[in-house]
């Protein structure tokens, strides 16, 4: 099943026999990151799998500043994954783990939906710019009408 479920290392309790390196583990007790219920597994990151090729790597740093590779230092594990021979956890050939400070994440989430939100303003107004150059003026309401977004 892809994308795999992120087992928190942490939290979790490992058997002695375990070999993170590896990427082999055998749980005394499984914990999976969870945003929304027991705090002491909710990471300060938000993972997400990149395209594993270093333009679309480099793309997501420059979108997410701050976003590391998950490795197998780190306290997650992408369940049934085996890291790579650098350490990564790599689905197949094309997509690879990615960690996002979560501060970084939930702003640049936040701007995406104020730009969402506005743009349907944005394209009223155009549609008023455009009329008001004819010598045209119309209401709020019927731009809307014209451009389908009455309810």
């Amino acid at each position: 099943m892809f994308p795999p479920k992120i087992v928190d290392l942490k939290t979790s309790e490992l058997d002695k026999s375990s070999d993170r390196k590896a990427g082999k583990f055998v749980f005394k007790k499984k914990v999976y990151i969870d945003y929304h219920g027991i705090k002491s597994a909710r990471p300060l990151f938000r993972f997400s799998w990149c395209t594993n090729n270093p333009g679309a790597v480099v793309d997501w740093q420059q979108k997410w500043p701050g976003t590391s590779f998950v490795t197998v230092d780190d306290d997650y594990w992408p369940e049934g994954e085996m890291p790579d021979t650098s350490g990564h956890y790599v689905h197949l050939p094309d997509a690879i783990l990615m960690k996002i400070p979560i501060d970084v994440y939930l702003e640049q989430r936040k701007r995406e939906i104020q730009r969402s939100e506005n743009a349907p303003k944005a394209v009223v107004k155009s549609l008023h710019d455009e009329y008001k150059a004819s010598g045209v003026d119309i209401t709020d309401e019927q731009a809307e009408a014209m451009l389908g977004m009455t309810k």
